[in-house]
């Protein structure tokens, strides 16, 4: 197990059509040259963060977001050109053949890169939600008669294990809370 991204080599970052990277990183601390690895946009969104934690987290997620994408495509993190699909979903301009996709919750961020095809990810922590409703509004027929069947102990764990997978599919479509979630 490797402990920090400076062990990483240059063939741990090779783009392969078989192969999907799952990145796990945390946000609790910011690292020196964080903030310098954002262009202007990027720090004009962490600025909008009211809490101080919610700046340092969007900061760490992208900078690292940039550190590792350029790995891939042999950049300088700062030179990354990131293209916005009107639902919001990231894709880098310089090369089509990178396929990514980040979520963070909490202090934790996963970050998933691979070749050819979209990719989508999500990462839930568990909170006090009102499961039931949620899931009236944007689960299927079927996941809420599940989501109904299960004991109020088990009701977090369902409904996650549900939203998380219906997010990363959304995301990896690229069209974010539009797509109609109720109909898959």
């Amino acid at each position: 197990m490797k402990n920090t991204f400076k062990e990483f080599s240059a063939s741990d970052c090779v783009l392969k059509h078989t192969r999907i990277d799952i990145w796990q990183y945390p946000l609790h601390t910011m690292f020196l040259g964080a903030e310098s690895l954002l262009n202007s946009d990027e720090q004009d969104r962490a600025k909008r963060y009211h809490f101080a934690r919610h700046q340092r987290r969007f900061t760490v997620a992208r900078a690292m977001l940039r550190l590792i994408l350029a790995r891939y495509v042999n950049l300088s993190p700062e030179k990354l050109i990131f293209a916005y699909n009107k639902h919001g979903k990231p894709e880098l301009t310089d090369t089509a053949s990178v396929q990514f996709n980040l979520s963070h919750s909490g202090d934790l961020a996963l970050l998933a890169v691979g070749s050819e095809h979209p990719l989508g990810i999500d990462l839930e922590f568990f909170s006090a939600r009102p499961y039931e409703g949620i899931g009236k509004q944007l689960f299927s027929p079927i996941e809420n008669k599940e989501l109904y069947s299960v004991s109020n102990l088990l009701k977090p764990l369902s409904f996650f294990h549900i939203w998380a997978q219906k997010e990363a599919f959304i995301k990896a479509c690229g069209l974010g809370l539009s797509y109609p979630t109720q109909q898959f």
